[in-house]
């Protein structure tokens, strides 16, 4: 699995040319992250003034909700991301590619059963959800919760990739890819609520930035994809045990820290849920 060494490996192993000093690698990596994570968190929040400004306070409410019920089921992606780069980093400390491309095949398709999982249950109680959220019975109303399904499938898958790229230590396409993606929403955002898509327009202004980023993702970590699998077995037991108590603790916080805007919009006049979504913002 030579061939998918990275150059920069195999020119500082060759002789004939030094290797960067660790520490300068370092210093690099946590300047072009601490750059684009603090871009990223700018258009982020323009992404959120902007809707506050452009839809009316029972749409903002209405999309809200749909946020929380949307992070609230992908943050069980996140340990994904933990994990996944804690197993590259060590496999590709021991330039073990094959084991790399068997991780990423084997783990790759559990993540991808979880998204389709997770949509489809979605979907199937969009009419469920309609009605919690007091929702018009109209189509439109359907559309954005199947719209929020398909956001969480595509939300749930890059994490993984993430932790991909964290792993083998690609930290500036790591961290500019999250920067244009917070990027690219923003302007969708604008263009597709500026045309009179509201609340549809917002989310499918994430919709697109996510698969966007995941796209892309995908560009530098391909090769490792699509390698050879080697034959050391990766054991399941020790990821899931990694990842199934720190699902249940961060979905048990999230709950607590959100119920309360799922609930204004279950209890509450859209007006006032939308009041509520704002005044939560500051």
């Amino acid at each position: 699995m030579a061939q998918f060494e990275p150059v920069c490996d195999r020119v500082a192993n060759s002789g004939n040319a030094p290797a960067a000093p660790r520490s300068d690698s370092l210093i690099k990596d946590a300047t072009i992250l601490f750059v684009t994570a603090n871009c990223a968190g700018v258009f982020n929040l323009l992404f959120q003034l902007f809707l506050v400004r452009k839809l009316s306070q029972s749409d903002f409410g209405l999309l809200n909700a749909l946020l929380v019920l949307i992070t609230n089921l992908t943050i069980v992606a996140g340990p994904f991301q933990t994990v996944t780069t804690k197993f590259i980093a060590t496999y590709r400390a021991e330039n073990d590619w094959g084991t790399i491309a068997r991780f990423f095949k084997k783990f790759g398709r559990h993540v991808l059963g979880f998204a389709f999982i997770s949509s489809g249950l979605i979907c199937a109680a969009h009419l469920w959800i309609r009605r919690f959220f007091n929702m018009p019975p109209v189509l439109e109303s359907s559309l954005l919760v199947v719209l929020a399904a398909v956001i969480v499938g595509v939300s749930t898958v890059a994490p993984f990739l993430l932790g991909g790229l964290q792993g083998l230590q690609k930290f500036k396409s790591y961290g500019i890819y999250s920067m244009l993606s917070a990027v690219l929403k923003f302007f969708l955002a604008v263009f597709f609520v500026g045309i009179g898509w509201r609340v549809a327009g917002a989310l499918f202004a994430i919709f697109l930035a996510a698969v966007f980023a995941v796209a892309l993702t995908l560009i530098p970590l391909w090769k490792y994809i699509v390698a050879p699998a080697g034959c050391r077995p990766i054991p399941t037991a020790p990821v899931y045990q990694f990842i199934l108590p720190t699902i249940i603790a961060l979905f048990s916080f999230a709950c607590l820290t959100s119920l309360d805007m799922l609930l204004v919009r279950r209890f509450f006049s859209e007006e006032e849920a939308g009041i509520y979504a704002i005044v939560q913002m500051v």
